[in-house]
């Protein structure tokens, strides 16, 4: 045997050997005293009720696919509303030049926030931040989703599908300010529920859910968007809908389950209709939830402290046990917000879950790595993709808690990526306008996204296999090739030696569209 095959061999050993590691579990990494590879931090930081410390990776492992994704809202201040296209242009492009600057590759956009648009609707009323848009001229949404396509970056139109506004005292109000719109369901006061403060679309309507449903394909088949994203207003506090349940409840379903009942139709419907236009367009527009953090609380301590390794699935691969990891949390499958999202992920009607587990590592009650561990958990027998949703600005003055989350991600075989709310935060940290956004965003950028990362495979959709690029020349600094039908993008890598496509040698990720 020569030294090149002894070098190849052991190559191979230390490859599988480490893999092999990647794929265990905190407990199995603990058994076998490996703590060099999954370690405890040197803090003091345990899981609530138990004296466990938490454990997580000593090092990032720079996964080869990763979904690094950011909240764009005008509604929240991060960016202003449109005044021309030179400043809208401008503005977005600052918010894709931090994105680049970052590693990123996906934006989640505000498209729908009160029942309106922010783009060309002939269903829903032009946005006020809007108003100044002549599509006949310049369509803002159009422009952004080709210049993030251009650029590598996937564009995820976010809608809230019932919520309204606050500002209305009655359903007359809503109804009267929908008059000029026959065709919107707030055009009808039965349609409207009041809460507080939010007044909403009431989803217990048949036509209000094929309404939404419409909506979104109507965007999906005007726009080339990635994926119809919702965050986690469905029902609203307050609101008073006996006059529906006595209506449509014919199954004598309780307040909760009817309310439950009403969310799941619309997600399962809305799934059918993308699924089906998909199939006819060629297209892979994916569905994606981005709820609350807490599914459920646990019914005890005890429960909520279950060993991962005791977690309980049924024969369908359903986590049954425990029903949450959290003690005192508002969780969205009760009040208010009554959507369950568990059973969505357990029936694979979508195509992404992206869990709003905002909270630090030391908080009391939800703990970003139990919380985070549980959702790892909800997904790992189905065809659902797992982000984790990151509230930068929950825990700004906490040093170092941006990177530590993302290792602690990167520890879970099943988190596939994570969303900052809100770009408000990266700008703060370019602007230099908040020290500590700062000092969390360069901890991200120069020890966990030091290079650019390719998106991961999406769950619920069949692989697609092409061909090679042809004619691939290289004259100079310059690269040409022919465009590849069907490549949504090419990722360009460069190295001196052998590319073995190693994230490091990623030079660029372009547009597959010229």
């Amino acid at each position: 045997m020569n030294k090149t095959t002894k070098k190849l061999i052991l190559f191979l050993l230390v490859f599988n050997f480490v893999f092999a590691l990647l794929g265990m579990k905190v407990n199995d990494v603990k058994a076998e005293g490996l703590e060099v590879i999954k370690t405890h931090t040197g803090s003091d930081l345990t899981y609530r009720g138990s004296s466990e410390k938490v454990y997580k990776l000593s090092e990032y492992n720079y996964p080869t696919n990763q979904l690094r994704a950011v909240w764009v809202t005008v509604f929240a201040g991060d960016i202003s509303k449109y005044t021309s296209e030179t400043q809208f242009k401008q503005m977005m492009n600052n918010v894709l030049d931090d994105m680049d600057k970052m590693g990123m590759n996906a934006i989640v956009f505000h498209v729908r926030t009160h029942n309106n648009a922010l783009y060309q609707s002939s269903l829903n009323p032009l946005a006020s931040w809007w108003s100044g848009v002549d599509f006949d001229i310049f369509d803002p949404l159009e422009w952004l989703i080709d210049e993030c396509h251009q650029r590598g970056i996937e564009f995820h139109a976010w809608l809230n599908p019932y919520r309204i506004g606050s500002t209305y005292g009655s359903k007359q109000e809503v109804a009267d300010a929908y008059s000029a719109y026959p065709n919107n369901p707030a055009s009808n006061e039965n349609n409207v529920l009041i809460g507080s403060p939010l007044q909403i679309l009431d989803p217990g309507i048949p036509e209000v859910r094929e309404f939404i449903i419409d909506t979104c394909l109507e965007i999906v088949e005007n726009y080339d968007v990635d994926a119809i994203h919702f965050d986690d207003y469905f029902y609203a506090d307050g609101i008073d809908d006996s006059e529906t349940r006595a209506k449509y409840n014919t199954e004598g379903l309780s307040v909760s389950d009817f309310r439950r009942k009403q969310v799941d139709t619309f997600i399962y419907n809305l799934k059918l209709e993308l699924d089906e236009f998909n199939a006819q367009n060629n297209r892979f527009v994916q569905l994606g939830i981005s709820p609350t953090g807490v599914y459920k609380n646990a019914s005890s301590q005890t429960e909520a402290n279950t060993p991962i390794e005791d977690y309980v699935f049924d024969s369908n691969g359903n986590l049954i046990y425990p029903t949450g990891a959290t003690i005192g949390c508002q969780m969205h499958y009760e009040s208010y917000l009554y959507c369950d999202t568990l059973k969505w992920v357990n029936n694979e009607w979508i195509n992404y879950i992206l869990p709003q587990t905002y909270w630090a590592q030391n908080h009391s009650l939800a703990p970003y790595e139990k919380l985070i561990n549980w959702w790892n958990q909800a997904v790992s027998k189905k065809n659902v993709n797992l982000y984790a949703g990151m509230g930068i600005y929950m825990w700004l003055n906490n040093a170092n808690e941006a990177y530590e989350q993302l290792v602690i991600n990167d520890a879970l075989e099943n988190v596939q990526g994570t969303s900052i709310y809100s770009y408000k935060q990266i700008a703060a940290a370019y602007n230099n306008t908040d020290a500590s956004a700062k000092e969390q965003m360069n901890d991200v950028k120069n020890y966990v996204w030091k290079n650019k990362t390719i998106l991961p495979k999406v769950q619920g959709f069949n692989e697609v296999k092409l061909g090679s690029v042809q004619n691939f020349l290289i004259d100079g600094n310059s690269i040409s090739f022919d465009r590849l039908e069907g490549a949504k993008f090419y990722i360009i890598y460069k190295d001196q030696n052998a590319i073995n496509y190693d994230h490091s040698q990623i030079v660029d990720i372009i547009g597959g569209t010229s």
